[in-house]
């Protein structure tokens, strides 16, 4: 029977290695952190073959006196803890003391360095499990030299990939690192070939880095075209302070490999930050496709744990829920904010001038060659005609009630003679203009809506009040109270008016001019020397969906079953399902768990009759977390079955009246599945096409 023995320090560090040296992007990382720990202002880095043959890290930050550069080979050695107390207060990079001595052990190791305070420096180099010093004259700061990793642990060495692949890793944690922190300057040489270097700029005091430096630091590492798209955000709350640069719908990216976290400057890959990210951009991004973000968010260091995974990039939250809740209403707040009237962002935009794409230059109605094409006119109270005339389910019905309930007066659509094209199927409309624009009812003759349903719904309909946001309070956060209920992401901090003239100044619908219709889907309308497309089913559905949002308790009117029916779930499912009971029959689900692997459904909300109930109670649990998201996919799903189709012919009436509710919509750019609504061309776009340009 083998003894148990002590393994010697050597091994020892070669076992840890296999944790914190994991191919040559670990060493990289760790060194460059040291770097950033050490007060450093320029870092340079430079590989060859990938970093399988070498790695090299200079640095001009305090230096090691000689004692402790040689006592930093040690196993936890560090100069960043002082007691347990320490570790639940991690405020820089590194802090375990295990980086230098797991790297020495598994390549030809050469540290130099002198600090500020001395004459000389040292040189000391490890290799085979011997340490030699000597003296060593050069700048101050730092320099590390690892050659041949894994040379002496020819196991790890094979599981290397190509020098393509190792370099592609470094590379982009240093790209991380430079937009995390832009007070410092980066150099990557690859192969002695300069990859990219970027020079230390100014950032303010305070825990904010400021959209300046973000933008022309993100510039630098992904390129102006992408940078002037982006928008910048800033939010506060108990819990988390956030900053950074968010995509506007439209731009987004087939992977997420665009999606940069960062917490207190460190970059992280934790599936609370990413996991807020997407509900935030839930309905404004088509699925499959990822939003281009990076995200800086400032936590109190007690908050927050580090030292829950080898590499780092792993957190545990005190408030995750909280912390996760803030990062969607910070991104659904920004995307609402900006301007999206164009197409492609305006050409002029630069990194030290403009902060969001902007709308199209519109010039006054004055000096417009023709009058507007709308007549001032209030709009009728009844919306039924939002809504398609097959659409006599349930679902239309009560989405009726909805918009009747949250109509207000708007300007029409005046759309004048139409005529056919029949060789080319567009619908043709044209606008004489003989005299100024008579002001008349755009449905003079459309009956009021029946005053009992009205009545009948009035008290039973009533949105409640939104929940009061949270009180700002400066860190530390350690001593506040925790707050149960998240805030309401889907929930708009503007206010209608401010929306609207918001909304006003980016799209001119009261001087759109309505040119035809496409193939049953598509609208044309033209401004001066642009033309809208808008896809009639998607901008439909948005308006249902942005009125049935205002009136959620839609939702709580529940219908019994006339048989209960028995669904099946996985054990875990069915602990979820129980867990989240009282939550979901708040949204119109009745539901016992009867077993193991089965619930036993009595009441579903009215909206959902004849719908898919085995589906609706599985998409309640795939990547929920509170009621706001599921009251959000049911109310999509309603506006989605009760829009007008592509294909769908859509009568003038209801065209004038959509576009008249447009103005009173909070966002439209997108479906709420985030589908594109429409898009703007420039004349000498589309003349492009037709090479008459010049």
């Amino acid at each position: 029977m083998a003894r148990v023995h002590l393994l010697d320090d050597e091994l020892i560090n070669k076992i840890a290695a296999g944790e914190v040296v994991e191919r040559p992007a670990s060493v990289v990382k760790e060194l460059v952190e040291n770097a950033i720990d050490a007060g450093s202002t320029t870092i340079r880095v430079s590989l060859k073959d990938g970093g399988r043959t070498l790695i090299e890290i200079s640095d001009d930050g305090l230096g090691m006196i000689p004692e402790d550069a040689v006592l930093a080979l040690k196993r936890h050695t560090t100069s960043k803890l002082r007691n347990a107390d320490d570790l639940f207060e991690v405020a820089t990079m590194g802090f375990r003391g295990e980086a230098l001595a797991s790297i020495s052990s598994v390549s030809r190791f050469t540290l130099q360095t002198m600090s500020r305070d001395s004459v000389e420096g040292i040189r000391v180099h490890h290799e085979d499990g011997v340490t030699t010093r000597s003296p060593w004259q050069g700048s101050f700061g730092t320099s590390v030299t690892i050659k041949d990793i894994f040379y002496n642990v020819p196991a790890r060495k094979t599981f290397m990939k190509t020098a393509a692949a190792e370099f592609a890793v470094c590379h982009e944690y240093l790209q991380a690192l430079a937009l995390a922190h832009p007070q410092l300057g980066f150099r990557l040489l690859h192969n002695d070939k300069e990859i990219f270097s970027v020079s230390p700029l100014p950032i303010p005091d305070g825990w904010a880095k400021g959209e300046q430096a973000l933008r022309l630091r993100t510039q630098a590492i992904l390129g102006e075209e992408l940078v002037s798209q982006l928008v910048y955000l800033q939010h506060q709350d108990r819990h988390v302070r956030l900053e950074g640069l968010i995509s506007p719908p439209g731009v987004d990216k087939g992977t997420a490999k665009h999606i940069f976290t960062f917490v207190n400057s460190r970059w992280v890959k934790d599936k609370v930050l990413r996991y807020g990210i997407l509900r935030g951009y839930h309905s404004h991004i088509l699925r499959g496709k990822f939003p281009v973000v990076l995200l800086h968010a400032d936590i109190e260091a007690s908050l927050v744990d580090v030292n829950v995974h080898p590499a780092k990039t792993e957190l545990r939250f005190q408030y995750g829920t909280e912390v996760q809740a803030s990062i969607a209403m910070a991104i659904r707040d920004g995307l609402r904010q900006g301007a999206w009237g164009s197409s492609k962002p305006n050409p002029s935009i630069s990194a030290s001038t403009s902060y969001a794409p902007k709308p199209p230059a519109l010039s006054s109605p004055s000096s417009a060659p023709t009058a507007p094409a709308y007549a001032q006119a209030k709009a009728p109270d009844d919306f039924d005609l939002l809504l398609s005339k097959d659409k006599k389910d349930s679902i239309a019905d009560f989405a009726a009630i909805a918009l009747r309930e949250a109509s207000t007066p708007s300007p029409s659509l005046d759309l004048g003679a139409s005529s056919t094209d029949r060789s080319s199927g567009i619908k043709r409309t044209t606008m004489p203009f003989d005299g100024p624009v008579q002001a008349t009812p755009v449905y003079p003759h459309y009956p009021k809506p029946d005053p009992s349903l009205e009545r009948k719904s009035e008290g039973r309909f009533q949105t409640p009040a939104r929940p009061p946001i949270l009180p700002k309070a400066a860190h530390p956060l350690a001593k506040e109270p925790r707050v149960a209920t998240p805030p309401d992401i889907f929930a708009s901090t503007h206010t209608p008016g401010a929306s609207a003239s918001a909304l006003e100044k980016n799209i001119p619908w009261d001087e759109l001019r309505f040119v035809g219709a496409f193939q049953k889907c598509f609208l044309f309308f033209e401004h001066e020397d642009q033309l809208l497309v808008v896809d009639q089913h998607a901008f439909h559905e948005r308006i249902l969906y942005e009125r049935l949002l205002k009136n959620p308790d839609l939702l709580k009117r529940t219908q019994p079953l006339l048989m209960p029916e028995v669904l099946n779930f996985s054990p875990a499912e069915c602990v979820e399902f129980s867990e989240k009971k009282a939550e979901f029959k708040k949204l119109g689900f009745d539901y016992d768990v009867v077993s193991a692997e089965e619930i036993e459904v009595r009441a579903v909300p009215s909206l959902l009759v004849n719908k898919d109930i085995q589906g609706t109670f599985a998409s309640l649990l795939h990547g929920t977390k509170d009621h706001q998201e599921i009251l959000h996919d049911v109310l999509a799903s309603v506006a989605c079955h009760a829009a007008v189709r592509a294909g769908e012919e859509l009568p003038e009436p209801e065209l004038k009246q959509l576009v008249s509710e447009a103005k009173t919509v909070d966002f439209f750019l997108n479906c709420p599945h985030g589908r594109r609504v429409l898009r703007w061309w420039k004349a000498n776009q589309v003349a492009a096409w037709f090479d008459r340009l010049g």
